[in-house]
């Protein structure tokens, strides 16, 4: 994203690149706070330090980006205009003089496009080799050309143009030797700095990153091993207590019908019986009852025997009552 502004002065890509960065610091932070293995943590530390010095180092390839526009749209452009302005004139000037005189101010005009041609081309491509064919063209040249139409030229007007022409030049190849100078310090950034350290954070983030994932997958493989140990553990439980639940279903009823000796329901209903004064009801195994129900039993009885009792003295009472009738 860096060289997608250094190439094209984007400033969204610019923008994008700021973001980018502020991401990379987020993340290294994060990271830094919540990692506690040594090796790991020494390459986060070297990531934070690799980045502030890219950033450091990107931001000055930004200043020299913009000083470079500032001379081209501030020197280097306005004196190249000129230049050709001046040169327009002469022509138009002398297009009725000698031939010598109009193709010595052809070949300059040729010169001093074909070397704002090459600088056209530098300020693209930042080859050096450009920068320096643009120098032979307006250098050499140009000034070869100059000197022969000061030579031809006899007007004292077409004189000064020429002069003027010349003090652009100058200012042209300073500016010129200016942008070059910037450009060739902002490849050595580029090359010695941004392109050494920029990978270098890649690859610390991507071991960085690796390493993370190398843990989880390790985490996560005891993970689903104490899953899976939970789940035959459930399983295991789940076993035990249906057993239980089998063994107590069986043992229970005994337990609890052992101390009231039958079934509570049973009981409810003999006792709902003899509460309506019926004791006619019949008990087998009287000798293997316990409990509440061999009370019930022994109450029931009781009560049979005392309602028995009852009844065989009323009878005695009646027939001693029909003798003494007969008696008297």
């Amino acid at each position: 994203m860096s060289l997608k502004y250094i190439n094209e002065n984007d400033p969204e890509a610019l923008a994008d690149f700021k973001q980018r960065i502020l991401s990379s610091k987020e993340f290294v932070t994060e990271a830094q706070d919540s990692i506690s293995n040594p090796i790991r943590l020494g390459l986060i530390e070297q990531s934070i330090n690799n980045i502030s010095l890219y950033e450091n180092h990107f931001e000055t390839v930004v200043s020299l980006i913009a000083k470079r526009n500032e001379i081209v749209s501030t020197e280097l452009d306005p004196a190249g205009k000129a230049m050709r302005v001046l040169v327009t004139e002469l022509l138009d000037a002398n297009q009725n003089a000698s031939n010598e005189q109009v193709y010595t101010l052809a070949k300059l005009q040729e010169s001093l496009l074909l070397g704002r041609l090459y600088v056209v081309k530098f300020l693209v491509t930042n080859q050096i080799d450009d920068a320096k064919r643009a120098h032979d063209e307006l250098g050499v040249n140009t000034t070869k050309m100059y000197q022969q139409a000061q030579d031809v030229l006899t007007s004292s007007v077409d004189q000064t143009k020429l002069q003027q022409f010349m003090t652009l030049k100058t200012q042209y190849l300073n500016a010129l030797d200016a942008i070059e100078k910037i450009i060739i310090e902002r490849n050595t950034i580029i090359n010695d700095q941004l392109n050494v350290i920029g990978p270098q954070i890649a690859n610390d983030l991507e071991d960085i990153k690796l390493s993370i994932k190398a843990e989880q997958d390790e985490l996560g493989l005891q993970v689903i091993a104490d899953v899976e140990f939970m789940v035959y553990l459930v399983k295991g439980v789940s076993l035990a207590a249906l057993i239980f639940g089998l063994v107590m279903a069986v043992i229970l009823p005994n337990i609890i019908c052992k101390p009231i000796g039958g079934e509570p329901a049973e009981i409810a209903a003999i006792t709902a019986k003899i509460a309506k004064g019926d004791l006619s009801q019949e008990f087998s195994n009287d000798s293997e009852s316990t409990g509440i129900l061999k009370s019930i039993t022994s109450m029931s009885q009781s009560l049979k025997a005392v309602v028995l009792r009852i009844i065989g003295n009323g009878d005695e009472i009646k027939d001693a009552a029909l003798n003494a009738n007969e008696v008297a």
